[in-house]
């Protein structure tokens, strides 16, 4: 994952979307989708390229499963057999950030 903004913004949208998947774990969109509906408006800046960075570099940990459709769009979704790996790591960032 490329450090074009700040990495605690990175951070901030990774927590953002995985907080969004383990209260929604059937929710499934494209890029465009999760910038609209997972993530808070203050997080909706980022250009579509770092947004889908973030996406396939939770990808590339197995946390998110990826599709493309017939129209080569990608579509996300959470990997299930990971929530309770993912609410650990949540878990744990919050006992660091005290």
């Amino acid at each position: 994952m490329k450090n074009k903004g700040s990495l605690g913004q990175c951070r901030e949208v990774v927590r953002a979307v995985l907080t969004y998947l383990i209260k929604n774990p059937d929710a499934k969109d494209t890029t465009e989708g999760v910038r609209r509906w997972w993530l808070p408006e203050d997080y909706r800046k980022h250009r579509q390229e770092e947004l889908e960075e973030i996406l396939d570099y939770l990808v590339s940990k197995t946390w998110l499963t990826t599709r493309t459709t017939t129209h080569q769009k990608k579509i996300y979704g959470l990997n299930k057999e990971c929530l309770e790996q993912i609410k650990d790591c949540l878990k744990n960032e919050d006992r660091q950030e005290r």
